[in-house]
């Protein structure tokens, strides 16, 4: 399934405008869901249900995006960090800095 996904990504999505892409394959349902980072540093979501991109956060900062324990998370230059559930792309803040 792994190599099928790859294949998806790649064709579908295209390597060429994404810094970074991380999938989470969801067992129970046979969907996967997307959070990948722009090189316009745009902070992006894809569902395989929905089949389409949605933004997440202005580019304000330089993102870097990780996956743990099965969510996404987001991180900006600030230290704002945001974790993202991977089948409704809800957000938690997780720890933020007042300027």
């Amino acid at each position: 399934m792994h190599c099928v996904l790859n294949y998806h990504l790649h064709c579908v999505l295209g390597f060429d405008l994404f810094n970074k892409i991380l999938p989470i394959w969801n067992d129970q349902t046979n969907h996967f869901s997307v959070m990948a980072t722009s090189i316009f540093d745009h902070l992006l979501c894809f569902k395989s249900v929905d089949e389409n991109w949605s933004t997440l956060k202005d580019p304000t900062s330089k993102i870097v995006v990780s996956v743990y324990k099965g969510n996404f998370y987001a991180v900006d230059t600030y230290g704002e960090t945001i974790m993202y559930d991977p089948s409704l792309f809800n957000q938690t803040i997780v720890s933020s800095t007042d300027n």
